[in-house]
């Protein structure tokens, strides 16, 4: 689907074995600048389907061999980001909700208002503009959480001997039990963050934050605190209690 000035143009198929119904809408379609293809048949539609990218389908119900409930069937089969406009000049209440309920886009009953028809395809292009916006951000994330994976998940574990392969199956098990707690140990500079981070990514918690902390660098007297927190006054408190005392002593 483009856009060329206003309103979005789109690739229009009408499947309806009334010609004046071809003419009446079709005309009205193509002024509006969009690009058409008519058939009479369902399975004529269905082929063309098959060989050209569409945007719309706009059939009628009641044709000549596969009715439009089987367009419609077929047409999610073959691309599921086609819409389906649906019309009949037998319009019944239990025939929107089916059609609805199978996967149209919209209902008309004939004779057709150009104007409803009008709102229809603005909310069928919206609609569009909003899938292909989220596809997009649906590939960035995952596009993202490959790069994280390579960076930070198992991947990040260099190296093929029996040993590192050992860690990393250690990494597995660890990571797809529900622990919630893991004691890593190890001298300074051997990749005990780089196991953390690891296991977290192959865990169910990979989408929560990872927070390192460098204990070496906090007060042994204020870990608890930077851990937990405080109320306030708490240290003014103990400073006095502790100076109570040994002014009694």
């Amino acid at each position: 689907m483009n856009t060329v000035g206003n309103p979005v143009q789109m690739k229009i198929l009408i499947i309806d074995d009334e010609e004046t119904i071809q003419r009446y809408i079709g005309g009205y379609l193509q002024d509006m600048g969009h690009k058409l293809y008519t058939v009479s048949r369902g399975e004529e539609g269905i082929e063309l389907l098959k060989k050209n990218p569409i945007d719309i389908v706009i059939t009628d119900v009641k044709m000549p061999g596969i009715d439009g409930f089987e367009v419609l069937r077929q047409t999610k089969q073959i691309s599921s980001t086609t819409e389906v406009i649906m019309v009949t000049a037998y319009g019944d209440i239990n025939g929107a909700v089916r059609a609805i309920r199978d996967g149209a886009f919209d209902f008309f009953t004939k004779p057709v208002k150009l104007r409803d028809l009008t709102a229809s395809l603005e909310r069928t292009a919206r609609f569009h503009a909003l899938r292909t916006e989220k596809d997009q951000y649906k590939e960035r994330l995952e596009q993202i959480d490959h790069e994280a994976r390579k960076q930070y998940g198992l991947s990040a574990v260099i190296g093929n001997s029996p040993a590192i392969q050992r860690v990393k199956d250690l990494i597995v098990h660890v990571g797809q039990t529900e622990a919630t707690t893991v004691l890593l140990c190890g001298e300074t500079g051997t990749g005990k963050e780089l196991v953390a981070r690891a296991i977290q990514y192959e865990s169910s918690r990979v989408n929560t934050p990872f927070i390192a902390v460098d204990c070496s660098s906090i007060s042994e007297t204020l870990i608890e605190s930077e851990f937990f927190g405080h109320t306030k006054g708490a240290f003014t408190g103990a400073h006095e209690i502790r100076k109570g005392y040994f002014e009694a002593a």
